[in-house]
């Protein structure tokens, strides 16, 4: 999704700019990862750099995810949540 869509999408209702928020995160992660999988080549402190954002990545998004899904629950009513990224 490109930055336009997520504005969008996060403008329509609160449980939708928590979900963008999520997806955003998974993304960064997912990146992060992927560069340091492929890219043995990087220098070490650009290696450590990117170690360093994943794990200022992880620490925080576990604890969104979360509380998006607590968010999305109380609005909707539900035992379980029908967060599709959540």
């Amino acid at each position: 999704m490109q930055y336009n869509s997520y504005l969008e999408r996060g403008k329509v209702s609160t449980v939708d700019a928590l979900e963008i928020g999520v997806a955003i995160e998974e993304r960064d992660i997912s990146e992060l990862e992927t560069i340091l999988d492929s890219e043995s080549e990087l220098p070490t402190d650009i290696k450590n750099v990117y170690s360093n954002l994943l794990n200022g990545e992880l620490q925080p998004s576990k604890g969104i995810s979360q509380t998006a899904r607590e968010v999305v629950d109380r609005a909707e009513g539900n035992s379980i949540s029908k967060c599709n990224i959540c």
